[in-house]
């Protein structure tokens, strides 16, 4: 097989994983539309406010499939209008990828206080009792997984420095926002939340992140050099189009029948 036969293979191949993707982004999208995440359990607490989300999957998820769908035909027909479009927009896409990334990694530390400000201030409303279920579910998700107990000065947070008080049940091992536990309980969990956060963000959200969109600045590299590679046809290849000499043409210049060649 030559470069140019796996260009095409690697370029149909990148579309069609980009298709079941996008179908993937639409189907969750919807999802969340409808409000039915029940079967992720992380999720199902945050179920009225993910719409917003949900439309967003699916407008992002069908320009991809749109995308992935018009790379997969220039893979095989090679049509010089859908080529240069379909290069256009993987460029437009490229860059825009490389601007998140590059903002990303020189405002790190501005993101990740923002994130941190606005984490505390949904504990702080779940503990003044101004909260909706966003908080709560942010709060209580938090506290399970990470194995804390309140924003800062650990289970003291909620009783703001007295020895006793109702703490939610989420710092005893108990993902349930109607239910509280004691300071005494033996299960409470004595870590603040705020340095185990930035210390998940440093490790996992960050490097998370560039990770992903390394792959797919990579991936779009990929299929923007498999594209180039493709529209760079030779005259061995199907690029002619082929149109037989009249009768008339033949007696002017001597030649026999035949056909001519006009690339195309």
């Amino acid at each position: 097989m030559t470069c140019k036969g796996c260009m095409k293979v690697l370029l149909a191949l990148i579309n069609v994983l980009t298709i079941i993707l996008s179908m993937g982004m639409v189907a969750f999208g919807i999802l969340c539309i409808i409000q039915s995440v029940s079967f992720i359990p992380q999720l199902n607490a945050f179920s009225s406010e993910l719409k917003p989300v949900g439309y967003i999957l699916v407008a992002l998820g069908t320009i991809l499939l749109g995308l992935s769908i018009c790379g997969c035909c220039n893979s095989i027909y090679r049509s010089r209008c859908l080529m240069y479009s379909y290069m256009g927009f993987v460029s437009f896409v490229l860059v825009i990828l490389i601007g998140i990334l590059a903002y990303g990694i020189i405002k790190r530390n501005e993101i990740r206080e923002m994130g941190l400000d606005n984490i505390g201030k949904s504990f702080d409303r779940v503990r003044s009792k101004s909260n909706d279920n966003m908080d709560q579910a942010i709060v209580d998700t938090l506290q399970y997984n990470l194995k804390c107990c309140g924003w800062d000065r650990g289970p003291f947070y909620w009783t703001r420095g007295q020895m006793e008080g109702p703490v939610p049940a989420s710092c005893c091992g108990v993902p349930d926002a109607n239910r509280f536990c004691s300071i005494s309980d033996e299960n409470i969990k004595t870590r603040e939340c705020r340095p185990k956060m930035a210390q998940w963000w440093e490790k996992y959200a960050l490097w998370g992140v560039v990770v992903i969109l390394g792959f797919f600045i990579i991936l779009t590299i990929l299929c923007l050099v498999a594209a180039c590679v493709i529209r760079q046809r030779s005259p061995n290849e199907d690029g002619y189009v082929y149109t037989r000499y009249s009768d008339h043409d033949t007696e002017k210049t001597g030649t026999t029948s035949g056909y001519n060649t006009t690339w195309l």
